[in-house]
């Protein structure tokens, strides 16, 4: 669940993070729930660090879904950097990146297929132009 990640968020200190936690936990449920807990696992805050991480994986699982239809990408870091800043909240996790990857890289992909740019056996490279996310198409 998503409870006390706000404080998850502000407290840096682990026990008192935990101590935290617990008290949020005692306010939204019944002792009768709580005590039947084995434990509860308090997350770290992701940093923008793993998001960027968390986009190399999605942006290579995005790339062997377009592997059978012979539309290769490539990203470079700055690329995955824009993705990353974009979909990056500390509040919410790994939630927000997937939709900025789908605003973002997916969308512009989809532009570009829609208007016959991009076909079989090309290579789409996503690169950062300006801050923002810019697409260009390669015969191979």
């Amino acid at each position: 669940s998503n409870i006390a990640s706000n404080v998850i968020c502000e407290v840096e200190d682990k026990k008192k993070r935990e101590s935290a936690v617990w008290e949020q936990l005692k306010m939204k449920f019944k002792p009768e729930f709580l005590n039947r807990l084995d434990d509860v696992v308090v997350f770290n805050p992701l940093g923008l660090e793993e998001s960027k991480q968390i986009v190399s994986i999605m942006t290579e699982e995005l790339k062997e879904k377009l592997k059978d239809q012979e539309i290769y990408l490539e990203f470079t870091d700055k690329a995955k950097e824009v993705v990353a800043n974009i979909g990056f909240d500390p509040v919410f996790g790994a939630r927000p990146l997937r939709r900025a990857l789908n605003r973002t890289v997916e969308d512009i992909l989809a532009e570009l297929i829609l208007k016959d740019e991009v076909e079989k056996g090309n290579r789409v490279l996503f690169d950062e132009e300006n801050g923002e996310l810019k697409a260009t198409v390669k015969n191979i």
